[in-house]
């Protein structure tokens, strides 16, 4: 009995993340230089924004470095990059000439999607796997579980999986890295 109580709230909750809605997104695929246009980011439950009229470019091949302290917007920023925000957050502005399918991201807190290194970076198109688990220091574990990687190396395997889709096409690189204390 105890246990059915619990497969069905399990299953309620399994239902309303399914069917909860994607986050919104203000990317458009323009082409020319990727510019962000009076982006504004509020989270629900808060007054202040976590982004409020922001606008940059960033010219196609450049490297930019997001810099700021704890609570700037940093991470914000990048998730509406990604077309990752939360399904509840509230955006106004624009982002331009960023293709949703040539985003390469390694969040701050990765999961790992496939059974084993290996898989997971063939999943990201990795056209040659044990070369980038090579170069990351993770060839020993290729085939390893990735329930057994620790917290470092689901984070390098998460690194080595954007640049297996950069490999593959994506134009642009988003690494979420915490910022150190």
């Amino acid at each position: 009995f105890h246990a059915s109580r619990g497969g069905v709230s399990a299953l309620g909750r399994v239902r309303a993340l399914l069917g909860r809605a994607a986050g919104p997104d203000v990317r458009t695929t323009a082409t020319g230089v990727a510019r962000l246009d009076r982006l504004t980011v509020r989270y629900a439950g808060r007054v202040e924004p976590a982004l409020d009229g922001v606008f940059a470019a960033f010219p196609r091949g450049s490297i930019v470095a997001v810099l700021g302290p704890s609570g700037a917007g940093k991470s914000t920023l990048l998730a509406a990059l990604t077309g990752t925000l939360p399904a509840d957050a509230e955006v106004s502005g624009a982002i331009h000439g960023v293709d949703p399918d040539a985003v390469a991201y390694a969040p701050q807190s990765p999961r790992v999607f496939a059974p084993t290194p290996r898989r997971e970076l063939e999943l990201a198109g990795a056209a040659d796997p044990m070369r980038l688990l090579d170069e990351f220091g993770l060839a020993h574990l290729a085939d390893a579980p990735a329930s057994e990687l620790s917290p470092g190396e689901v984070r390098r395997l998460a690194v080595a999986r954007a640049l297996a889709r950069v490999d593959a096409g994506a134009t642009l690189l988003v690494l979420d890295e915490p910022t150190a204390h």
